[in-house]
């Protein structure tokens, strides 16, 4: 994934990389693969609404909930 201008850019893509994989990332592969240091993914993770949290293996999750809703947006034809 190209790397982000901003902070907003890059919520929106921890959210996207969580939307795409429903069981979970943890904070080194959300790193990994938006090419940031895993000490910028804690510190943006501290700023994302509450849908986002982490599991007791250190997952990543995206809430159904959430998750679902924002599938049914892309689904139909909403820009994501």
């Amino acid at each position: 994934m190209k790397r982000a201008a901003n902070k907003a850019e890059r919520l929106l893509q921890i959210e996207q990389l969580l939307l795409a994989h429903p069981e979970g990332l943890t904070q080194a592969e959300l790193a990994r693969r938006l090419g940031v240091d895993r000490s910028t993914i804690h510190r943006n993770l501290a700023d994302v609404p509450g849908y986002i949290y982490e599991e007791e293996d250190g997952r990543e999750i995206l809430d159904s909930v959430v998750g679902r809703s924002a599938r049914r947006a892309c689904a139909g034809g909403t820009a994501c």
